[in-house]
């Protein structure tokens, strides 16, 4: 008994001992890789000295090489502030510049490269390695130094603006304000919170096609855009019942296609209900999908059809469209009808979307139908592609009595870009409207009621925003105004997440 005692004793010292010299042996070999060889102990101890935390701010501004390289201009970018980094023009695969155009925050159209594109453009059929960089450049909406009539034709087709630098300084300077917006849009959570893809399934379109649709998982790659709600539209018809009970179907058939589109492409997007699956999706890398329902004429007059959309993912619905329908009536200008607001069944169809968590969307409903739902409805409701009538008196517009109502409940008013709806002149409406509108319903409801729902692939869309790639742009426009990364986390989703969140709480209890 006394012998195993000791056996056991000598064990345990032993084991002990062990562990000691395991410790001490990895932390002196942690400390022995931490030794820089003596050639460039100096230069490492250095570069370490002052190595800034968090991550590097200084913009890479791209210059295209074919041969020489300008070391003048190289010299020039360092100055200003910029790194230079010489991208090979001559490389026949997208795919790789695509890849590139990520890592650029400006880049140089050297005289060379203009004339390659020029040539290119002249014999688009021998293949053009200089116009695939540029596109590559131009997706991503990266600011451009330098003057040309192809670029400018190139930005015109595809609603971009023409921001004209002076300098190599004014580039730099532009490039670290877009850097700033990369970083922030990769860091949060950002939604849009409206497009009407579906509509454009009949022509071919899909969320894993880029082409001209303006939303796919390709432009929200693009753009730094995480999430989007994809919506059912009907086209407000005859209310009668034959009329009705075909909407019923469509709307089912629509979000059949809705699914369907995003399994297509299962690998890089899914569909979410909730902001915690909404996250969980980003985490895997894979864009988001909610599915909404654009104009309440899908449920015709069976109340239970509100929760069996409910059932199958749909988070909101906008209770109309530019017609009146059995739920409510429309803010349409010719409707002669849009001084009247919720019907009795309309009532019924606003307490049944609370009691089953779906948030009630009150874009294109009459002023009446949205201060009647606010009255009775107990959760927040939202404006999921609005503007600001303060600034143009468009039926589709809302009033600042509206947007003071929307922070008394706990609302959200998210603003389109729809041209027609942002100004008299549509033709000279760009992203500078989109700006005003929203920095105007800031001012009114404050920071914690105001989104970003575009209304693309259904009428949203024009230079300077004219797809969702070009969502970057309208974050460099708003830090620009000022706003904090704060502010603008929840512009890009954080107020509407909280809304659907607190619509989906009360449901539950």
């Amino acid at each position: 008994m006394f012998v195993l005692f000791i056996t056991c004793t000598m064990r345990t010292i032993l084991r002990a001992f062990c562990t000691i010299a395991l410790a001490v042996l990895a932390t002196s070999a942690l400390a022995q890789s931490c030794k820089y060889p003596s050639s460039v102990a100096g230069t490492f101890g250095d570069a370490d000295a002052v190595a800034a935390p968090g991550l590097p701010s200084t913009p890479v501004i791209a210059i295209p090489v074919d041969g020489s390289i300008d070391s003048e201009l190289i010299a020039s970018v360092v100055k200003a502030g910029g790194v230079p980094v010489c991208v090979p023009s001559n490389l026949k695969d997208f795919n790789m510049y695509r890849d590139l155009a990520a890592s650029f925050d400006g880049f140089v159209l050297t005289t060379s490269f203009i004339k390659a594109m020029d040539a290119q453009a002249a014999s688009p059929e021998k293949g053009g390695s200089a116009l695939l960089l540029i596109k590559a450049v131009s997706d991503r909406n990266v600011p451009v130094f330098g003057k040309s009539e192809l670029l400018k034709s190139i930005n015109a087709g595809v609603k971009h603006i023409d921001d004209s630098f002076s300098s190599i300084d004014e580039l730099v300077a532009k490039s670290t304000t877009y850097k700033r917006a990369k970083a922030l849009m990769q860091r949060i959570f950002t939604l849009d919170s409206h497009n009407d893809l579906a509509c454009e399934y009949s022509d071919g379109a899909s969320i894993g096609k880029r082409f001209t649709n303006q939303v796919s998982v390709q432009k929200m790659t693009e753009g730094y855009l995480d999430a989007t709600f994809a919506v059912a539209y009907l086209h407000q018809g005859s209310n009668d019942a034959a009329a009705t009970a075909k909407a019923v179907v469509k709307c089912g058939d629509i979000i059949t296609q809705i699914e369907n589109d995003v399994k297509s492409v299962g690998d890089f997007c899914g569909i979410a209900r909730t902001e915690a699956e909404a996250r969980a999706l980003k985490v895997q890398g894979k864009k988001v999908v909610f599915i909404g329902i654009e104009n309440a004429y899908g449920i015709g007059t069976d109340i239970s059809n509100v929760r069996r959309y409910r059932d199958r993912g749909v988070t909101y619905m906008t209770l109309c469209h530019t017609g009146d329908n059995a739920v409510c009536h429309t803010s349409a200008a010719k409707s002669p009808n849009n001084h009247l607001g919720l019907t009795e069944f309309g009532k019924q169809v606003v307490a049944e979307m609370n009691a089953c968590g779906m948030l009630i969307d009150l874009s294109h409903t009459s002023e009446k139908t949205f201060w009647d739902v606010c009255a009775i409805s107990k959760a927040p409701v939202v404006c999921t592609h609005s503007g600001a009538k303060a600034l143009y008196g468009h039926d589709r517009n809302i009033t600042d009595a509206q947007l003071r109502e929307l922070k008394r409940i706990g609302g959200v008013c998210q603003v389109y870009f729809v041209d027609a709806f942002m100004r008299k002149d549509r033709a000279n409406a760009s992203i500078n409207e989109m700006i005003q509108h929203i920095l105007h319903c800031i001012d009114v409801a404050g920071i914690d009621c105001v989104g970003i729902g575009c209304d693309f692939d259904g009428g949203g869309g024009g230079k300077g925003i004219n797809g969702m790639n070009d969502a970057i742009n309208v974050t460099v426009r708003l830090m620009e105004a000022g706003l904090s990364d704060s502010d603008l986390e929840k512009l890009w989703g954080g107020n509407f997440l909280r809304a659907l969140g607190e619509a989906q709480k009360i449901a539950s209890k």
